[in-house]
């Protein structure tokens, strides 16, 4: 058992850094969505120039083989969308609470997981209320968050 633990467990940081090594579809796939405009949000913008600079050679997959109708579903040219996202971004990497303001009403909200629909093109938030009720929430219901 100790043998497979040793595996499971990540490197002493005082080794150095790792490379990570891709394979040429995985570089192409990363290349694909780093060139997506929709999917800027996920990362910050410093990380995304060096992965693009890195993958500057890399020949990125067709991406009309993935375009959706953007007449349905979430709407990320919308900059309140977009603002929305990456708040949730951050506070999943940072584990910290959002708030969301609906009427009268105060929710502080934990997010758990980002969810992405392809079939409706749709993003929702999954979260834990400061009450510990668990609620998932659609990108269009999350306006007033913050």
């Amino acid at each position: 058992m100790q043998d497979k633990q040793a595996q499971i467990d990540p490197p002493s940081s005082d080794l150095g850094r790792i490379p990570l090594l891709l394979t040429n579809i995985e570089q192409r796939w990363l290349r694909t969505f780093l060139d997506a405009p929709e999917a800027n949000f996920l990362l910050p913008d410093d990380l995304h120039q060096l992965l693009a600079k890195r993958l500057h050679g890399v020949v990125p997959f067709d991406r009309s083989f993935w375009q959706r109708n953007q007449l349905s579903g979430d709407d990320l040219q919308d900059e309140r969308n977009l603002s929305c996202l990456r708040l949730i971004v951050i506070a999943l990497r940072s584990h910290q609470f959002l708030q969301l303001d609906r009427d009268d009403q105060t929710v502080m909200l934990l997010p758990v997981r980002l969810r992405y629909n392809m079939m409706t093109n749709r993003y929702s938030l999954v979260a834990q209320t400061d009450d510990g009720v668990f609620i998932r929430k659609h990108l269009h219901d999350l306006v007033g968050l913050r």
